[in-house]
């Protein structure tokens, strides 16, 4: 879900400014949307793996992150990571938080906003997904109030590794600096075989926690590190070898959403499927002069996966609110999730990165530079904004017409009920009479 790079098709692959690898933008964009349409309209059934192709993603990108600073400047700077992953993440994620609680508070129950609160005090702290399990929280059932931040699950379990994976490859390089690689390859491969013996036996046990343990979801982050490390001995691959790899990989992904639903062993052992079909569009788009998918690597697609974490934050919020006053308002929680994920991305995450959160290091204001496209940010962000305002009156609007529809149908039943009662006391007295 968290983003730290991304590159095209029917061309050989290339790369974006700052090494964005545009092939993994599209995975970004393609597991989203799988994501938010599952949840949404209810459709393809097996939507929810792209969180798994997130998982992937972010033991990839983080993994070669670390691995390449180490090689780079013989050291790795843990105060720059987290300082990293502070401004990638926590400025959205409170921002939705806030957002939020304050609909919830205006639009539904005093006890929604109650439970909606301890809810978003977990996610605040990214340990949703342990919560989620000690509530015995069925993530695909749709019965009974649902939290608006159920998703931030996932994010936690993203989180928790974010903060102890890097501690682990810094032990490694102090001991083994020279085979930093070869040693983490080794410890990867005996943490993610433990991780989905036990992600299988849990599953089987106890479904609901093996779902959102962190235990049993880290072999899937694990296999994207495993792959960073070994990066080196794909990109020896012949081009063709990469670009079937990189088709093959997307071909299994697709149809993974497709045809898996939650009845099968999840995440052990059939969330193996989309981990590996992921790794290969990974190891494909690695090798030099592959042609990646056109499908993960067009304009659209890379404009997607830019504001994907911004979308899966927004979504569910969206789609849980909107649906408790207006449950039939499908087309406004799309134009209010994207909206909304557009604004957030603009105006919070992009300069939320680029700030520099330092006191010392920031310009006097008559000093600081005309930021480059920061003008289109804006319009682009009011045209979200005003998305959104076009999503709420659409809701408004359809909330009163049902209550009111609701309203008539309970006043005509009324009087019929009042016309009957009036039919029988007649007919009442008129036996009387005739008596």
């Amino acid at each position: 879900m968290s983003q730290e790079g991304s590159a095209p098709a029917g061309r050989a692959v290339r790369r974006e400014p700052r090494g964005r690898r545009l092939d993994i933008q599209g995975l970004r964009a393609v597991a989203v949307l799988a994501v938010v349409v599952e949840h949404v309209s209810g459709w393809p059934r097996g939507g929810f793996v792209g969180v798994d192709v997130f998982f992937v993603l972010s033991g990839f990108l983080i993994t070669g992150l670390l691995v390449r600073e180490h090689s780079r400047t013989g050291r790795i700077s843990m105060r720059g990571f987290y300082l990293r992953r502070v401004k990638r993440l926590m400025p959205s994620a409170l921002a939705v938080l806030v957002v939020t609680l304050a609909a919830v508070a205006g639009l539904l129950s005093t006890n929604r906003l109650i439970s909606s609160a301890v809810d978003a005090g977990w996610s605040a702290v990214f340990l949703a997904n342990w919560h989620e399990a000690a509530q015995g929280t069925d993530y695909f059932a749709a019965d009974g109030p649902i939290s608006p931040f159920r998703h931030f699950w996932s994010l936690s379990v993203e989180e928790q590794f974010y903060l102890v994976w890097p501690l682990v490859v810094l032990l490694v390089a102090a001991i083994s600096a020279r085979r930093l690689r070869g040693v983490l390859a080794v410890v990867l491969v005996v943490v993610c075989a433990a991780s989905f013996v036990w992600a299988v036996v849990q599953t089987a046990d106890a479904p609901v926690l093996a779902y959102y343990s962190t235990l049993t979801r880290a072999w899937e982050l694990g296999a994207g590190a495993l792959l960073a490390v070994t990066i080196g001995v794909w990109r020896a691959a012949p081009p063709a070898v990469g670009t079937l790899l990189s088709w093959l990989g997307l071909l299994v992904i697709v149809a993974s959403m497709a045809m898996i639903d939650e009845a099968w062993g999840f995440p052990g052992p059939w969330a193996v499927v989309p981990v590996v079909a992921t790794l290969a569009v990974l190891a494909g788009g690695s090798v030099p002069g592959a042609r990646s998918p056109i499908v993960l690597t067009n304009r659209v697609a890379g404009y997607i996966g830019d504001i994907s974490y911004s979308l899966y934050l927004w979504h569910f919020p969206a789609l849980v609110v909107i649906r408790s006053i207006a449950p039939e308002s499908t087309a406004a929680v799309y134009i209010a999730a994207s909206s909304l994920a557009v604004v957030c991305h603009h105006l919070v995450e992009k300069p939320a990165m680029t700030a520099s959160w330092s006191l010392r290091d920031r310009p006097r204001r008559g000093d600081r530079p005309r930021t480059p496209g920061r003008g289109r940010e804006q319009r682009v962000a009011a045209v979200g904004a005003l998305a959104v305002v076009a999503a709420a009156v659409a809701v408004s609007y359809t909330h009163l017409r049902a209550h009111e529809t609701a309203r008539k149908k309970k006043k005509k039943k009324s009087k019929s009920a009042l016309v009957s009662v009036c039919r029988l006391l007649v007919e009442y007295i008129q036996k009387i009479i005739t008596q």
